[in-house]
C-alpha cells in the first residue's frame, strides 16, 4: 500500500531542505505542487526502491524527450500531460513548451 503522506512529506522536504533557498525557485514550486497533488504522488510512487522520489519524477519530466524505452516514454508523457492539465508547465525543449502552451490556451 502506498503511503501518500510519506511521499508528500518527501516532496515538501525536497522543497524546503534539499533545494537551497533561492537557488531553484522552479524546483521548490514544483515540489510543493506535487506534495499537494494525489495524482502526481501516485505516479511518483512507482519509483524503484531507494530511488529519491523527487529526483526521479523531475528527471522524468525534464529529462530527454527522445527515448527508445516505451515505459520511460509513457511515464514522461503521463507526468507532463498531468502537469499541463493542472497548469504546471515544465519542459526541456522549446518545441514541447510551445505545444504545452497551446494546449493550456485551448489551441
Amino acid at each position: 500500500m502506498t503511503d501518500f503522506g510519506a511521499l508528500s512529506a518527501a516532496f515538501r522536504r525536497f522543497a524546503e531542505v534539499e533545494v537551497p533557498s533561492g537557488d531553484s525557485p522552479l524546483y521548490e514550486t514544483l515540489a510543493l505542487a506535487v506534495a499537494r497533488d494525489r495524482d502526481l504522488l501516485e505516479i511518483a510512487s512507482h519509483r524503484q526502491a531507494g530511488q529519491p522520489v523527487a529526483n526521479m519524477l523531475f528527471g522524468a519530466v525534464r529529462g530527454p524527450t527522445e527515448t527508445t524505452h516505451a515505459g520511460h516514454r509513457a511515464l514522461i508523457d503521463r507526468v507532463r500531460d498531468d502537469m499541463v492539465s493542472k497548469g504546471i508547465a515544465v519542459f526541456p525543449s522549446v518545441e514541447r513548451a510551445a505545444w504545452a502552451m497551446g494546449k493550456l490556451a485551448g489551441v
